[in-house]
């Protein structure tokens, strides 16, 4: 009986380090109400196509990141520092970069290359801008084939990707 006991307080210390800080997560949603919320399309027209990030990369962003973080992307903006400004790592899973990996290499084939300690202390637009130079030009380019992403649900559409033939 007390190792049960003794498990289930472990569990539960395990679970707090583990999970997001929400009280932080509230204050960064907080201090981002008073921006506008953008579409995925809209937030690609106003910032990424001036930074070179891909409207795949941002529709993938938009749902993935909103998803990591709990904070609602259409408000971020591209020179939001991640951790000075967001709190990244705090808001977030502690496994997000795992699920990152998994769900870039599902949704582009493609497997991520770098540090994403370093990109951390930059920009989201930093962050986008090295995620669109992961993905090879072919797969961002027009005629897209369907694609699911984790979680799509039918109040969730799957984004529409193109995909490298396997070789």
């Amino acid at each position: 009986m007390w190792h049960r006991l003794r498990n289930w307080f472990y569990s539960l210390r395990s679970y707090t380090a583990l999970r997001p800080d929400l009280a932080m997560r509230r204050r960064v949603v907080r201090s981002l109400q008073r921006r506008p919320c953008l579409s995925p399309q809209e937030w690609f027209h106003t910032y990424g196509k001036s930074l070179g990030i891909a409207e795949a990369v941002v529709n993938f962003a938009a749902q993935q990141l909103e998803q990591y973080s709990g904070l609602p992307f259409g408000k971020l903006l591209p020179g939001d520092r991640l951790e000075a400004d967001l709190h990244w790592t705090q808001v977030c899973w502690f496994d997000w970069e795992l699920s990152l990996y998994e769900d870039v290499q599902q949704a582009f084939e493609v497997f991520l290359e770098g540090d994403l300690e370093e990109l951390l202390e930059g920009t989201l637009g930093n962050f986008l801008v090295w995620l669109t130079k992961q993905v090879p030009s072919d797969l961002l380019q027009a005629d897209p084939l369907a694609k699911d992403l984790p979680n799509d649900s039918p109040q969730n559409p799957p984004k529409h990707l193109k995909l490298r033939s396997p070789s």
